[in-house]
């Protein structure tokens, strides 16, 4: 999720499909897998682990996707009704996957799916919905299937073929599609040679680092560890034989501390979504995107659009930032940039308070507003 360039498009390639209807049940609780591992944990413990759980949630609802939701949706709904704040930025995450979802990366068509996942976990549980009603709520009119922009389930074999495996870590989707489907997607993959030599490999290398999840403050190691036990136990479980030897390979995948780049990195600093004033009368959405884990360019992208305005009105923008110590200085040219009433924006990030502060101009030099921006979402590390 942090490589993705937010770009605005309106054709699709053939693996996504319009019309289809929500495919799952969803996860129900109390969690059938996870029960007998959960109720073996301290009263103190259990409460530590739920702690960190939400105060991770808290930081950033990007911290985890949607299908992984499913298993803390509970810790979820405690932190949607602990501050009406936290609906606002629901809506933004929600907002910010469905650029995603509309764009051409690996995980575009399977993040619907993720949402049709939890949207059904969170329509069948008559338990977490009298716990937790507002909350349940809120979800359930927030969060939308997104059924226009899925993969097509239909299509497992070419969208893998595709998307499934990659030597680049993190880009490969092949265990996101297994928590959704188990053996659904595994009696496809038997349908082509190819693929099965692919996955029978990507099982064999599980054990790798590479392969490994990587956890943080930011992403709790408990909900990796639940992630993997629930994969295991639903294979396991199957009357498919593929599956159930595949359970054992997927408890080689290791669980280990990751290293964030630096608090004042570009990749901390310049990604994200900021809000406020333009101007004396309008508020922005501003959303950047620096997407070098290297930073060996100085490039970066991005959008903008007025707080109301229907998502078709977005505008794309590209610039360069240069480092100035304390603050990074970006310009961002609107696109397309010979439009006249398209302009130039000029702005520096405080790396300590990530608030924007700076100016546009048109390009007829007719126009031209102040403004500053407060982050109201970053991306994790």
């Amino acid at each position: 999720m942090r490589k993705y360039i937010f770009l605005l498009i309106a054709i699709f390639s053939i693996e996504k499909v319009i019309g289809q209807t929500n495919p799952y049940t969803g996860v129900k609780y109390p969690i059938e897998y996870l029960s007998p591992y959960w109720n073996n944990i301290d009263s103190k413990t259990r409460a530590d682990i739920n702690s960190s759980i939400e105060n991770s949630i808290k930081r950033s609802f990007f911290n985890y996707n949607p299908a992984e939701y499913t298993l803390i949706l509970e810790n979820l709904c405690k932190v949607i009704e602990s501050d009406k704040k936290y609906e606002t930025e629901w809506i933004s995450f929600m907002d910010s996957l469905k650029q995603i979802s509309m764009s051409d990366v690996p995980r575009s068509g399977l993040i619907p799916l993720e949402n049709q996942f939890l949207l059904a976990t969170i329509n069948n549980n008559r338990i977490l919905e009298k716990a937790y009603p507002a909350a349940i709520n809120f979800l359930k009119a927030n969060t939308p299937p997104l059924l226009q922009y899925s993969f097509d389930r239909a299509n497992y074999v070419e969208i893998l073929k595709r998307y499934g495996f990659s030597e680049i870590k993190g880009e490969g989707i092949m265990f996101e599609v297994l928590f959704i489907e188990d053996d659904f997607v595994i009696k496809e993959i038997k349908k082509n040679g190819e693929l099965l030599k692919k996955y029978k490999q990507w099982l064999n290398n599980l054990s790798d680092d590479a392969y490994g999840f990587e956890f943080s403050e930011d992403r709790c190691p408990e909900v990796l560890g639940r992630e993997i036990i629930y994969v295991i136990e639903k294979l396991g479980k199957s009357d498919d034989v593929l599956a159930k030897e595949s359970a054992p390979f997927i408890d080689n995948i290791r669980i280990f501390r990751y290293r964030p780049p630096a608090d004042d990195s570009p990749l901390r600093v310049i990604n994200g979504i900021w809000q406020g004033a333009f101007g004396d009368t309008k508020e922005i959405y501003f959303l950047n995107t620096y997407s070098n884990y290297n930073n060996e360019d100085n490039k970066v992208t991005g959008k903008s659009k007025f707080v109301g305005q229907p998502d078709r009105k977005y505008v794309q923008m590209v610039g360069n930032y240069k480092d100035n110590g304390d603050y990074f200085s970006i310009e961002m040219v609107e696109q397309p940039d010979t439009a006249q009433w398209n302009g130039v924006f000029k702005y520096q990030i405080n790396k300590k308070t990530r608030i924007i502060k700076g100016y546009w101009q048109s390009n007829n030099g007719k126009l031209k507003r102040k403004f500053e921006l407060k982050k109201i979402s970053e991306d994790n590390w």
